[in-house]
């Protein structure tokens, strides 16, 4: 067996678990993050093939954090994907990632604030060629991206954050970011829309969102890279309400 999709958080006790050697499996996706009984931290610890892990809902803590360091494979994953909350109740963040070498290729994280973000980037990923992050990330995360060393960076998603403004990082190439073509960004117009309740009634306004042809044209005509193309799975995976539909599918850049 080399994929395996586990729904179901109760699965994992020691009983459940007891005699379950799997060591061919290359792919997990499960619902959330047990490391916290040791049955379980030794049974993933178990897996010699691992190579691609997406993770649901999790309120980390430092146990969490610390176990999942300490995973034999968690160096050398090639896809990493977790919704991980609480982070601003730890210090054990920025180790996970400080002064490490990750094979990772794909790395989607969600609910992190700016300086988590910017936890990512004291670690070194050789081979990352697509970041997707979310949610409490502001514009300073760019002037600390536009001096990363990520060589193998392709893609990054920001619809996702609290950016709306690139232009000053997207007019000129960064000596870190060679190949870096596409970047994902939310912006709105100067037009207004009304907002409307279930019965009609008004509840508000606020400015049109602009689709992907006005964002090209508006922040990307004079610049190196390229807007990055919405995409619906990306899009379910970071809204809670339609997450569940996103699960168990690996994200692949965008066309």
């Amino acid at each position: 067996m080399e994929k395996v999709r586990l729904d179901c958080p109760g699965f994992f006790t020691p009983k459940a678990i007891a005699g379950l050697h799997l060591p061919k499996l290359t792919s997990l996706s499960t619902t959330t993050m047990p490391l916290t009984e040791p049955a379980c931290r030794e049974w993933f610890y178990a897996l010699p093939s691992l190579t691609r892990l997406q993770a649901g809902y999790t309120k980390a803590d430092g146990q969490i954090l610390d176990a999942l360091g300490a995973a034999p494979w968690w160096s050398r994953l090639t896809y990493f994907e977790w919704v991980v909350s609480n982070l601003t109740k730890t210090t054990r963040w920025r180790a996970l990632w400080e002064g490490r070498t990750f094979a990772l290729r794909t790395l989607c994280l969600q609910y992190l604030n700016t300086q988590q973000a910017l936890d990512l980037l004291s670690a070194r990923f050789p081979d990352l060629e697509f970041l997707a992050v979310g949610h409490e990330i502001d514009e300073s995360f760019l002037d600390t991206l536009a001096r990363a060393d990520l060589p193998s960076l392709r893609d990054i998603e920001l619809r996702f954050t609290g950016v709306r403004d690139i232009r000053q990082f997207a007019a000129r190439r960064h000596p870190g970011l060679p190949k870096l073509e596409r970047i994902g960004i939310t912006a709105f117009s100067d037009r207004e829309e009304t907002y409307h309740d279930w019965d009609g009634s008004v509840v508000g306004r606020g400015n049109v969102k602009m689709d992907d042809r006005e964002v090209q044209e508006a922040f990307f005509r004079e610049s190196p890279y390229r807007l990055l193309p919405s995409d619906s799975g990306t899009w379910q995976r970071f809204n809670s309400s339609q997450s569940q539909y996103a699960f168990g599918w690996f994200m692949e850049r965008p066309k």
